[in-house]
């Protein structure tokens, strides 16, 4: 099982490459249907994962952060699932105003809170197996997913600013970077990938 999750690991990895190099060129054909296809293929590349290192690191407590990757990664897959159909639907549909502003806000229905909502939870199954390496006496990968601990905060608070009616001024000034989210998710999948390989 864990070759598998290995090759199947460094899959998601590659998906994501081709996305990254890919991604203006698509953007400008208006594959963004495709573009959304390809991050649920990865995604679900990544699903052994959380099962494998549980398996591999043998730490009782890790059960939780496991359950808690799972659904993280079973989140994503639906969400990009959910907007690889909506996306095709919109662009094959007649432009318009309304549409647009129908079409913008179905996306945000689809993809805000689910993905916000999905990435605390990857930072709570960091937490765990933050919890676990350092058990195991490796303070490296330890202290490497404790970073990602941190980014649970941002991602909280930008999920208390965008579903509270009332805004809370301190939390407006703080706004979502895609850029830092899949920076901030190809660093946290390749470091989990490499520990993998390495073992």
């Amino acid at each position: 099982m864990v070759q598998a999750s290995i090759v199947l690991g460094w899959i998601g990895l590659i998906i994501y490459a081709i996305i990254f190099v890919t991604f203006q060129k698509m953007l400008k054909h208006k594959e963004h249907s495709l573009l959304h296809l390809l991050m649920a293929f990865m995604y679900s590349a990544w699903l052994p994962l959380p099962i494998v290192l549980y398996q591999l690191l043998d730490f009782e407590a890790l059960l939780v952060g496991t359950i808690f990757g799972y659904v993280y990664l079973i989140m994503m897959i639906l969400s990009m699932s959910l907007q690889t159909s909506h996306i095709i639907h919109i662009l094959k549909q007649d432009e318009s105003i309304e549409w647009e502003e129908r079409a913008e806000w179905m996306m945000e229905t689809l993809s805000g809170t689910t993905e916000g909502l999905a990435n605390l939870l990857k930072s709570i199954w960091a937490l765990f197996l933050a919890m676990a390496f350092w058990q195991l006496d490796q303070p490296i990968m330890a202290i490497s997913l404790l970073l990602f601990v941190l980014m649970g905060v941002y991602v909280l608070l930008l999920l208390i600013r965008s579903n509270t009616y009332k805004q809370i001024n301190i939390l407006k000034k703080i706004k979502g970077n895609p850029i830092v989210f899949n920076i901030e998710n190809i660093i946290f999948f390749t470091i989990l990938m490499v520990y993998l390989t390495i073992q």
